[in-house]
C-alpha cells in the first residue's frame, strides 16, 4: 500500500488542533545522505534519530539486493515528520503508529515518539519495490512490504523472516483465506477490501516468506519471477516461466500457516556509520505551516486559521505567500505566487506552483486532454514553463512539465521531461500517468498501457479515478488496434 498503516477511522480530539503556540517547540530540519527529518526533538536526539533512519534505509538497500542485484537504490530523500508528543500526533490521527500523506515535496511519513519504526520499514519497502520493478502485483508490493519490516541487524547479522506484528492472529487458526490462485490475481479494491483485508496481507506476507524462506530451489525461482518482473514482463508470463513444473506449490502454500516454527533468511551486515547530518533550525513560519501540512490529512477546514497564525509569529516572511497559494488554492494562487517570485525569482518550487496554478485556471472544469484540444491559455503560459525548466530538474518538477506539454497535445517534447522524471524517480506514479498520456497522444499505444498499468500499480488503493478510468481506456485501445495482444 502507498500508506505506512490503512487508515483508520479518526477519533474526535480532546485539544484544538489550530496551535499558536508550535513554533515554540524549537524544530529542526536534520537530513543525512538519505533521510530528510523535521521534528521537535531536542538537537542530540533529532541528531541520533536522523541516523538511525539512514541507518533502516542502508540495511534494506542491503538486503534488497538479495530480491534485485546490481540495481542502485533509490535516490530521493526519505521524507519524515516525528512528533516528540504522541498527545500531538493524536490530534492529527489517531488509531495508527503511522502514516503518509502526499505533500508538494513528496510523500511525507509521520510517527511518534515510541511509535512506528516498522510502519517506517514497511513503507520504505515500498519505495524500493516501485524503484526497482517494473510492475508489482498486488500481492508482491503488499507481501515484500510486510516481509522486510520486519528485517532486524544483530551480531554482525541482518536477518528476515520474523512474524509481522498484527498478524499472529492468523497463525495457526482455522478461517477463510484465499487460495494461492485468488490472491495472486486480486485486484487492488479486493485486496483492500475492508473485510477480508487482514486475511489478504497475511496471505501476502505467508507467500512471500513460503517463497524466499523455505527452499532452496523455490527460492531461486521466486527471484527469477522478480527479476522477469523487473525486466518489464507480464505477471502471467514472469509466473508461469519460474513456477513451471512446480505442482505442489498450491498445496504447500494452503497448509503453510500450520507449521510450528518459521525459518529466517540471515546474512552478514552490520549498522553503517552515516555522515554528520546538516542541521538547521526552522523559523516560526516555517513550524506553522508544517502543522498546517499535517492539518489538511484530517482537518482541512483548520489550515486557514492555522496560516494565520503563521502570519501572526513571522510576518516578514515571504514563504507565507507560497504556502497560502499552495495549501489553500484561493482564487488568488496566482497572484499570491507573482508576489512570491518576485522576492524569491529563483525558487524553484515556486516555478513550479506557479505553473500548476496557472494550468487550473486555463483549464475547464472536468477538462479531459484525451478527448479535448488545449484551451487558448494553455499556449499562454509557455514562458512560465520555460522558467520552471531553467530552475528545475526534479522529478515533480518534470513532470509538471511533461503535464503541461501533454495538455498542449505536444508529446515529441512532453516525452522528454516525462521520462527523465521516471528515470530520476521510478517509484512516481503521477509520473507514469503522463508517460502514460504522452505515449497515448503519439500514438504509442502499447507502451500507453504498460505506463499506465505502473502508474495504477504504484497508487495502488489510493489511485484517482481518473488514473483507472484512462487505465480502461488504453486497454480497450490496444484491443482494438492489436487484436491478438494480451492487454492485462
Amino acid at each position: 500500500m502507498k500508506r505506512l498503516l490503512p487508515l483508520l477511522a479518526l477519533a474526535g480530539c480532546a485539544h484544538p488542533v489550530v496551535r499558536g503556540d508550535i513554533h515554540q517547540r524549537g524544530w529542526l530540519l536534520v537530513e543525512t545522505a538519505h533521510i530528510s527529518l523535521r521534528t521537535d526533538l531536542g538537537r542530540s536526539d533529532a541528531i541520533a534519530h536522523a541516523r538511525r533512519l539512514d541507518q533502516i534505509w542502508a540495511a534494506l538497500a542491503h538486503v534488497y539486493d538479495l530480491v534485485a542485484p546490481g540495481s542502485p537504490p533509490p535516490s530521493q530523500p526519505f521524507r519524515v515528520i516525528h512528533l516528540a508528543s504522541c498527545g500531538d500526533f493524536e490530534r492529527i490521527h489517531s488509531d495508527v503508529d503511522g502514516f503518509v500523506f502526499g505533500s508538494v515535496e513528496g510523500d511525507i511519513a509521520v510517527t511518534c515518539e515510541g511509535r512506528g519504526e516498522a510502519a517506517l520499514f514497511h513503507e520504505l519497502a515500498h519505495i524500493f519495490n516501485h524503484h526497482h520493478f517494473s510492475r508489482l502485483p498486488r500481492w508482491v508490493d503488499e507481501g515484500l512490504a510486510t516481509y522486510y519490516q520486519t528485517l532486524a541487524v544483530r551480531g554482525g547479522r541482518a536477518i528476515l523472516g520474523n512474524f509481522p506484528p498484527g498478524l499472529s492472529d492468523y497463525w495457526n487458526r482455522q478461517r477463510w483465506l484465499p487460495s494461492l490462485d485468488e490472491i495472486r490475481h486480486l485486484k487492488p479494491v479486493e485486496f483492500y477490501d475492508p473485510q477480508r483485508i487482514g486475511a489478504n496481507y497475511f496471505s501476502a506476507w505467508k507467500l512471500v516468506h513460503l517463497l524466499n524462506d523455505t527452499e532452496k530451489d523455490r527460492q531461486r525461482r521466486f527471484r527469477a519471477y522478480l527479476a522477469a518482473l523487473r525486466g518489464g514482463a507480464t505477471d502471467e508470463e514472469a509466473w508461469g516461466t519460474a513456477f513451471a513444473g512446480d505442482e505442489s506449490l498450491a498445496d504447500d502454500y494452503l497448509t503453510y500457516q500450520r507449521r510450528d516454527r518459521l525459518n529466517r533468511l540471515i546474512t552478514a551486515y552490520r549498522w553503517t556509520e552515516p555522515s554528520a547530518p546538516r542541521v538547521r533550525r526552522l523559523r516560526a513560519g516555517e513550524a506553522h505551516v508544517l502543522w498546517a501540512s499535517l492539518l489538511r490529512v484530517a482537518h482541512a477546514d483548520q489550515v486557514a486559521a492555522q496560516l494565520d497564525r503563521a502570519a501572526r509569529a513571522d510576518p516578514h516572511w515571504p514563504g507565507l505567500l507560497y504556502w497560502r497559494a499552495v495549501l489553500l488554492r484561493p482564487p488568488n494562487s496566482v497572484r499570491l505566487l507573482r508576489d512570491y517570485l518576485a522576492r524569491e525569482p529563483d525558487d524553484p518550487k515556486g516555478w513550479q506552483a506557479l505553473v500548476r496554478a496557472r494550468m487550473r485556471t486555463v483549464l475547464p472544469a472536468n477538462h479531459d486532454p484525451l478527448d479535448r484540444p488545449p484551451p487558448p491559455g494553455v499556449l499562454a503560459m509557455q514562458d512560465d514553463v520555460r522558467k520552471l525548466i531553467e530552475h528545475s530538474d526534479t522529478a515533480n518538477a518534470l513532470n509538471e512539465i511533461g503535464w503541461y506539454y501533454a495538455v498542449a497535445h505536444n508529446p515529441n517534447t512532453g516525452l522528454n521531461f516525462a521520462l527523465r522524471a521516471v528515470r530520476t524517480e521510478p517509484s512516481c506514479a503521477a509520473c507514469w500517468d503522463t508517460v502514460a498520456l504522452l505515449y497515448y497522444e503519439a500514438g504509442k499505444l502499447d507502451l500507453a498501457f504498460e505506463a499506465q498499468e505502473r502508474s495504477a500499480g504504484i497508487y495502488a488503493e489510493y489511485a484517482p479515478r481518473e488514473v483507472n478510468a484512462r487505465l480502461e481506456r488504453y486497454r480497450a485501445a490496444l484491443r482494438r488496434t492489436q487484436p491478438g495482444a494480451s492487454a492485462r
